[in-house]
């Protein structure tokens, strides 16, 4: 029953990093940034700028440290990649099912073109 608790709030934790990164106005300017590093000559820079511009990349990052943490209580570190990879899948449907609803719907009532 734990081990589930940890994976909900690590998956939950996660999508409000992810959500904050690329979405919150707090991190615009970090944001820029990070995406003119992708277009570096150096080889480290333009790497450490394609993972934090990429959703699914930056994700896994940070569901295993956000688990670290979160798994610093239970003794049995072998279950931190379990508990990290199982939040970073609740965490990509849950951002799914979100992205499901905000999309606009046809109602069938628009104009032929």
């Amino acid at each position: 029953m734990e081990t589930i608790l940890l994976i909900i709030i690590t998956a939950v934790s996660t999508k409000g990093a992810l959500d904050a990164w690329f979405e919150g106005s707090l991190f615009a300017t970090a944001r820029a940034y990070t995406e003119a590093w992708k277009y570096s000559d150096s080889t480290f820079v333009s790497l450490i700028g394609e993972l934090f511009t990429c959703r699914f990349c930056l994700g896994y990052h940070v569901a295993f440290y956000l688990a670290t943490i979160c798994c610093y209580s239970i003794s049995d570190f072998s279950m931190l990649p379990l508990i990290a990879l199982s939040a970073r899948v609740v965490e990509s449907e849950l951002e799914k099912i979100i992205r499901r609803f905000d999309e606009p719907r046809n109602t069938g009532d628009q104009d032929a073109v």
